[in-house]
């Protein structure tokens, strides 16, 4: 999951840790502004982060970490 930490409703970083406590078994990239990303990730137990601003091939990237090819082994953590 890619996570924004801001929000309106209900920001990134009740939403990681609500998902979490429910056992979802899904990598989590979060997303914010400034030098802060990796902390949070680490205080969110996160797998990983990016900072914004962000380059669209830096989000790509991230993400890319996570995936499971159809026709391949599973990517190292």
């Amino acid at each position: 999951m890619l996570v924004g930490l801001g929000g309106l409703l209900l920001r990134g970083e009740g939403f990681v840790r609500e998902t979490l406590s429910r056992g979802l078994d899904a990598p989590v990239v979060v997303l914010t502004a400034g030098p802060s990303a990796e902390r949070w990730a680490k205080r969110l137990g996160a797998d990983g982060s990016v900072e914004k601003p962000f380059r669209i091939p830096d989000l790509v990237h991230a993400a890319a970490r996570y995936l499971i090819p159809a026709d391949g082994p599973l990517p190292a953590a």
